[in-house]
């Protein structure tokens, strides 16, 4: 691994260990952009207390409400994020407690906001069961 001589490993690497740190920390941004020097980096705001829009559940197809009814959730189903993660990766589930989806991993840092007393609540903004199914959620947080 790393022998092909792209020279984009070792970048990745970098972006890994920078991401790795901030989801360590529930006050890191959660995006891109480097640096964190006095042009822009922290602007005093916490991530976990904001509202996150227009997510793609990721693995829709493998997880249990799929496997159960072929068929995704309707438009404006209830979900929440899981409070223990799922197999590594941060879940979200209906109100029956059947998990939907995971989050896409640039959310990881939700975990440290959820460790601190957060947690996340929301609506199934569209679906779509075609050959692959497609949700998408908006999340807001509560304290």
């Amino acid at each position: 691994m790393g022998s092909s001589g792209s020279g984009r490993l070792t970048d990745y690497s970098r972006k890994s260990g920078s991401k790795k740190s901030g989801s360590k920390r529930p006050s890191s941004k959660k995006g891109g952009g480097g640096g964190g020097g006095a042009s822009g980096g922290s602007s005093g705001e916490d991530p976990c207390g904001k509202a996150i829009g227009d997510i793609s559940l990721e693995e829709v197809a493998r997880c249990e409400y799929y496997r159960k009814y072929s068929d995704v959730p309707r438009l404006s189903t209830q979900v929440r994020v899981r409070q223990a993660l799922v197999e590594h990766r941060i879940g979200v589930e209906n109100r029956n407690g059947e998990l939907l989806g995971y989050l896409p991993t640039e959310y990881n840092y939700l975990v440290g906001c959820m460790k601190i007393g957060f947690s996340y609540v929301g609506l199934v903004k569209s679906s779509l069961n075609v050959k692959i199914p497609r949700v998408n959620i908006d999340l807001r947080p509560q304290k």
